[in-house]
């Protein structure tokens, strides 16, 4: 189905688009710091409570 033809823009991206450059000489703003706040609690509470997922060693029988 061609999502044109629903009005749903494509993603592709054209050679006009740009990232905004970043300015290293301002401060982060507000958002930027409460984003990286909470970044660094996302990745401590993972680091501390999350879930190993790995499929446990087996535990070999000595004879």
């Amino acid at each position: 189905m061609n999502t044109q033809t629903l009005g749903i823009p494509s993603t592709g991206r054209a050679s006009d688009d740009h990232l905004i450059p970043a300015q290293p000489s301002s401060p982060p703003t507000l958002i930027e710091r409460l984003a990286a706040s909470h970044a660094a609690v996302l990745e401590k509470w993972n680091r501390n409570f999350g879930l190993d997922l790995r499929w446990p060693k087996p535990i070999l029988a000595r004879s």
